[in-house]
């Protein structure tokens, strides 16, 4: 598996804005934190399948990068389209999001 391209871990808080019809400001409130995302890309040989099972088997994983850190998380999405065969090897170009277990 080669990556492309990663995000790294990305944080969204969720916000309420309450925006009352005669007021001249906006209230907002922090509501939760959910778990850090990520969006990984990249290109796999003969794999994708396992990668998919992955996906559909809802389990946590490890996720590894070059540097030794990642942490456990699970594949909230999985696509991928197959881009060519060189003599037996077949290899896909995937996008996955994950997020933190």
């Amino acid at each position: 598996m080669y990556l492309e391209q990663d995000t790294g871990w990305v944080s969204s808080p969720r916000f309420a804005l309450l925006d009352p019809l005669d007021s001249t400001e906006t209230t907002i409130h922090k509501l939760s934190v959910p778990s850090n995302r990520r969006t990984i890309a990249g290109t796999v040989k003969n794999n994708y399948g396992s990668l998919e099972a992955l996906g559909d088997a809802a389990a946590e994983i490890a996720f590894t990068t070059d540097d030794g850190s990642g942490g456990q998380c699970y594949i909230l999405t999985i696509s991928g389209q197959r881009i060519q065969n060189i003599g037996d090897d077949v290899w896909y170009r995937f996008t996955a999001e994950l997020i933190a277990a």
